[in-house]
């Protein structure tokens, strides 16, 4: 299970993007290197500017909190998949986060698709749904932090497309956080599919 940061000192350089959690980079197709990290639990926050400074107590900004896509395989929190301009220009705070993905592809290993976000032995060794876990906890963060930058805790909708559409259905019928993190939702693309064999 995905476990908090240790408490620091001082002032945390957080200016660089953090890596992408283990994935396979299909750029290269022939030999898909694998790339990212199994240290990516980290979330990027997203303020506009004045926005913060002046309502950094009353906490009214709404809050976007997007789960970003590639299949369950790929991707990560990084601008290059859930950017923050748009919102920005919107007095909208976003907060984009990464999860445990499935580092071999379906088509290369179709049995060990999800392996570090999804593997599961049905017993204590591998529970499984890492990276649905992962998602809860920032969820709960987001919800638990986000006064602290100007954000409204009442006011967090999450959203996603593709993978991350199926993400948020997830969470709309999950006892883990249906209702307890977030208040509205949007899902773009695809809702629930079956991945192994399509439809």
């Amino acid at each position: 299970n995905p476990e908090r940061a240790d408490a620091w000192t001082g002032t945390l350089d957080a200016t660089r993007p953090s890596p992408r959690c283990a994935q396979r980079n299909y750029l290269f197709f022939n030999n898909p290197a694998i790339e990212g990290s199994e240290d990516c639990l980290y979330l990027n926050i997203y303020v506009p500017v004045m926005d913060v400074l002046k309502n950094r107590c009353i906490q009214t900004e709404t809050v976007m909190a997007g789960i970003h896509w590639g299949g369950f395989l790929a991707g990560g929190s990084d601008a290059g998949y859930l950017g923050p301009n748009y919102f920005m220009n919107r007095g909208v705070i976003l907060v984009t986060f990464n999860y445990r993905l499935g580092i071999f592809g379906r088509n290369e290993f179709p049995s060990m698709a999800f392996v570090l976000g999804f593997l599961s032995t049905l017993d204590n060794a591998a529970p499984g749904n890492f990276g649905l876990k992962d998602q809860v906890m920032a969820l709960k963060w987001i919800k638990q932090n986000i006064g602290s930058y100007g954000g409204n805790p009442e006011k967090i909708t999450i959203f996603g497309q593709s993978a991350g559409a199926a993400s948020v259905h997830f969470h709309l019928v999950s006892k883990a956080s249906n209702g307890k993190h977030f208040y509205n939702y949007v899902m773009q693309k695809i809702v629930l599919k079956t991945y192994e064999g399509g439809g």
